[in-house]
């Protein structure tokens, strides 16, 4: 699953369902704000202002850092991926864990994810990651909210850009 930044796709008939969405993060640092994150833009130099960044706390016991945007309508989730910084090779993606959350009907984040799997260092390669939630139900994972959460004490989280790859109908 490894590989250039350059492998990012999508299915015929999917799409970024989270360009230009709303998201949100426990933090941002630098100038590195959310919305940076899902803007559409891959471009991975932190100095042309597309790139997300959030510096965590190393503190035991400290807060979990997390980065979520929202669909804006429960979708089918077939792909999520992370395309890294150009700028500096930071090997941010790994001890993670990656959840998809339906609208609980009031517009937040359901208590029970309809998908939520912990992936360690190992999974992901420096330069690019993708995990694909849509293999865990027909139709894929069906949700509003995705959220990455950082499971270790990292000192950051960072990246290009976050695409939600799927459909608004269950995928083939």
């Amino acid at each position: 699953l490894g590989g250039g930044s350059n492998r990012a796709w999508a299915d015929p008939g999917m799409t970024n369902l989270a360009a230009g969405k709303t998201a949100t993060a426990t933090r941002s640092d630098f100038g590195g704000t959310p919305e940076k994150g899902v803007d559409g833009n891959r471009d991975g130099n932190f100095g042309n202002g597309s790139v997300f960044y959030e510096n965590a706390d190393p503190t035991p016991g400290a807060t979990s850092y997390f980065y979520q945007v929202d669909l804006a309508q429960n979708s089918y989730v077939n792909r999520v991926q992370f395309l890294p910084r150009t700028d500096a090779d930071q090997n941010v993606f790994g001890n993670f864990n990656i959840s998809v959350f339906p609208d609980d009907g009031a517009g937040n984040p359901a208590a029970v994810p309809s998908f939520s799997q912990n992936y360690n260092s190992t999974y992901f390669s420096n330069s690019f990651a993708t995990v694909d939630p849509g293999t865990a139900a027909p139709g894929g994972a069906n949700g509003r909210f995705v959220r990455i959460t950082r499971l270790d004490t990292n000192f950051w989280l960072t990246f290009a850009e976050m695409e939600v790859i799927g459909s608004s109908a269950p995928l083939q």
